[in-house]
């Protein structure tokens, strides 16, 4: 387990696991890592090996404005590797910068709530039924040129993002004939919702979801019944 609380980072913060699951013991235990209540001034990189982790980042501010509109640091990139991986990203703030997440094969579960990027976000959960929440967060930056991707990969999607204020938004469930969910609400845009699913029956639902007059919004359900 890696556990930071209640400190401070003048630079970087990296922390690097092994495999949970060395040799392919299906009985390994889960790597954790918890980044809590932490001030790092440039930038934090978490790499997580094979097997199931459970990473957490919450109350946490990253880079910071050197002079007015020049920024230092802010990245927040989280690798959990294959297996079946929980991130869960919380109040976080990035300081004019970006915020990345990948996982890879396996089912995977994504939460990011509360956090604010000026910068682009990306979620790549690769292959698996992978479940994405997108809770209330504020992805915007002053151009109205900011882009939040999801990208899922194969197998079943399910990705819901309630809430919050975006530029550019855009959700990719992968080409394979799969029953994805996707469920968009509450939030409001400044440029582009793109969203596209791939073969099989998906579900796609919009719920109050406000534009500004100039915005668009595309959807592709693929080949299969979109509802």
């Amino acid at each position: 387990d890696v556990d930071g609380e209640d400190s401070t980072v003048d630079g970087s913060r990296s922390i690097t696991t092994g495999d949970s699951n060395p040799g392919g013991n299906p009985g390994g235990v889960p790597n954790t890592i918890d980044v809590d209540d932490v001030r790092v001034y440039r930038d934090v990189t978490i790499v997580s090996g094979a097997g199931n982790d459970n990473i957490t980042v919450e109350d946490t501010t990253i880079g910071e404005e050197v002079s007015p509109g020049v920024f230092a640091g802010g990245n927040l990139a989280i690798n959990g590797g294959n297996g079946s991986n929980v991130v869960k990203v919380d109040d976080v703030v990035l300081v004019g910068s970006s915020l990345a997440i990948t996982t890879g094969t396996d089912n995977d579960v994504v939460t990011v709530s509360n956090t604010t990027s000026h910068g682009p976000v990306t979620i790549n959960t690769g292959g698996g039924s992978d479940t994405l929440l997108l809770l209330n967060n504020t992805f915007t930056n002053v151009a109205g040129t900011n882009t939040v991707a999801i990208n899922t990969g194969e197998g079943e999607g399910s990705v819901n993002v309630i809430g919050g204020a975006y530029n550019n938004l855009s959700i990719n469930t992968g080409s394979a004939d799969d029953h994805d969910n996707v469920n968009v609400a509450g939030l409001s845009y400044t440029g582009v919702i793109d969203i596209q699913t791939g073969g099989g029956n998906d579900n796609i639902t919009f719920i109050i979801v406000a534009g500004d007059g100039v915005s668009d919004l595309s959807v592709d359900g693929g080949r299969g019944v979109a509802n």
